[in-house]
């Protein structure tokens, strides 16, 4: 029952929540008309992500097929090493000095955000380092399209005094108003469930998952009092592990840290454009097929 003005404001935000999320029949209108209404720029870049698929190898077909099925796939074996130490250091020299005066997200008081606008250009590692080759083939072959470049994000998670598990603590999927993958890559080991790993269901088990119209978080004893604690995967591994996961197709939780411990993580979202923005900056327009990684 709404009986102040910040209950209503409350039950907007939560309806508005709704819409974006992944059950909601909102967000499929909108990629379909979208599409309908832009034939030209659809066919434009599926073109282009021919292309970017040209540099993909057998064994990373393998990989975009494990993540197809799974909605998990190990990626370290592609990775460019050059550009895996850079991006080590910078985050060592540059980002990791930040966390001592991080401040906590709002939603999220276990989230301590390490990189700020300035590591959102195109000259930057981090960005660099989501662009090479193998990345954008992986992501042009899941999608079936040029990937749009949403963001990139160095996490660190922390454990903090809390009575309970909240927000991306809890199983969930990812809001997204279209097909998304995320690359992943560990900052820290992450070796035990102390260390908050990435915990997931693969995507025929989250299939299963009972949930309402609207999808809501669920609690881990909908998950252990049933068939489905048996297919819970946790992903872990030392530092420099990564993987590419689609959050939007698998339950998952995570940034459960134990006291005393820490996980960091460095993130890259692609997705299948419909109106999204990009934190990503450029001095120049980006060349070729590398403009429509933003959009331009």
């Amino acid at each position: 029952m709404i009986t102040s003005i910040n209950d209503a404001q409350r039950a907007v935000r939560r309806f508005r929540s709704q819409l974006k999320a992944p059950g909601s029949p909102v967000r499929h209108l909108k990629r379909a008309a979208h599409r309908a209404l832009h034939p030209l720029k659809v066919r434009e870049r599926a073109e282009a992500g021919k292309r970017f698929m040209a540099k993909l190898s057998p064994e990373m077909a393998a990989t975009v097929e494990e993540l197809r099925a799974n909605g998990m796939a190990r990626f370290d074996a592609h990775l460019d090493p050059k550009l895996l130490a850079e991006m080590d250091a910078y985050y060592k020299n540059v980002l990791l000095p930040r966390a001592a005066t991080a401040e906590a997200a709002k939603t999220h008081k276990f989230f301590f955000q390490l990189t700020t606008p300035e590591d959102w250009t195109a000259d930057n590692i981090l960005v660099r380092f989501a662009c090479q080759d193998s990345v954008l083939a992986a992501a042009s072959a899941y999608l079936k399209t040029a990937p749009f470049f949403q963001a990139v994000k160095v996490l660190e998670s922390r454990g903090v005094s809390q009575t309970k598990w909240e927000a991306s603590q809890l199983w969930h999927l990812d809001y997204a108003d279209s097909r998304a993958v995320w690359l992943w890559v560990y900052l820290t080991d992450v070796e035990s469930m102390e260390d908050g790993p990435y915990t997931y269901l693969p995507v025929p088990a989250s299939k299963r998952v009972s949930n309402s119209f609207f999808p809501r978080r669920i609690m881990d004893e909908e998950i252990d009092n049933s068939p489905l604690k048996a297919e819970v995967r946790s992903v872990m591994g030392k530092r420099l592990t990564a993987f590419l996961v689609d959050s939007t197709s698998v339950y998952h939780m995570g940034s459960r840290i134990a006291d005393g411990h820490t996980r960091c993580i460095y993130s890259a979202s692609f997705l299948d454009p419909v109106f999204h923005h990009t934190v990503i900056k450029t001095a120049a327009p980006l060349a070729g097929d590398h403009r429509l990684l933003l959009d331009r």
